[in-house]
């Protein structure tokens, strides 16, 4: 039977369109984003010579990585291989100062900066980050001419009594200084 133009249509069953989607309106396009991890904030140490990456210095210097977690690295960059951990790279004079600390009375190995006095030749070291005069070194670290002569001057200028001023690096004395101090409190020395 047909239905009555009288009677009212019903508004789930109209067909006009609704108000909010007008077919003017372009469909939005959504946007992902990339997680990524959040970025560290900790300042980094200034660079102070010869360079080397956490795993190598694990691995060189046989520390923990818990142990490197102590000093500040130089750089951190994100690992694109698998970026589970940032790539961590330090300072070499602080590491072998760490491994001084940490594994006392246990050698350095021979590639490292501070082998101890059978490294010294005589010759003129690298240079390695800041310098240090040696009466200075000798004041400040308190430490005596002939400890000082265990290492190699970076450089050597003569002065106005007639005599040479030299130079070495700075991390190298303060190695020197914790490496005497360690075998002090091991007994070696008294």
């Amino acid at each position: 039977m047909p239905k009555s133009p009288s009677t009212p249509k019903s508004p789930s069953k109209s067909p006009a369109k609704s108000p909010s989607k007008s077919p003017s309106t372009p469909k939005k396009s959504r946007t992902y984003t990339v997680w990524r991890s959040p970025i560290d904030t900790t300042p980094l140490t200034a660079p102070n010579g010869t360079s080397i990456k956490r795993t190598e210095a694990v691995k060189k210097y046989k520390v923990k990585p818990a142990d490197l977690d102590t000093i500040t690295p130089i750089s951190r960059q994100l690992n694109h291989m698998d970026g589970s951990a940032p790539i961590q790279v330090y300072n070499e004079c602080d590491v072998a100062a760490l491994a001084l600390k940490v594994r006392p009375g246990k050698p350095l190995p021979e590639s490292a900066l501070l082998a101890g006095p059978s490294s010294s030749s005589g010759g003129l070291a690298k240079k390695n980050g800041a310098r240090i005069m040696r009466t200075t070194a000798v004041k400040e670290f308190k430490l005596t001419p002939a400890q000082m002569d265990q290492l190699n001057p970076v450089s050597t200028t003569p002065n106005v009594y007639g005599g040479v001023t030299k130079y070495y690096n700075r991390c190298e004395v303060e190695a020197l200084k914790l490496r005497l101090q360690t075998a002090n409190e091991g007994g070696i020395f008294g």
